[in-house]
């Protein structure tokens, strides 16, 4: 497994399957992730799938929503 010699805390917003409680979350709970909070983006991006398998977000200032 792969590990960081130093470690540091960064914030990292993640979607889809990385997602708390979905199947890839333990990929981050492996290396210590720990949840801080919910929240949405400003009211400028659309979101959609890849695939049906890749959560896909892009901004768009005319047409977009808080995600």
């Amino acid at each position: 497994m792969f590990r960081i010699s130093l470690m540091r805390k960064v914030k990292l917003a993640v979607n889809g399957t990385l997602m708390r409680g979905l199947e890839l979350n333990h990929n981050l709970l492996s290396v210590g992730a720990v949840f801080l909070c919910q929240t949405v983006t400003a009211p400028t991006y659309r979101l959609w799938s890849i695939g049906d398998l890749y959560p896909a977000m892009l901004r768009d200032d005319h047409l977009g929503a808080a995600i």
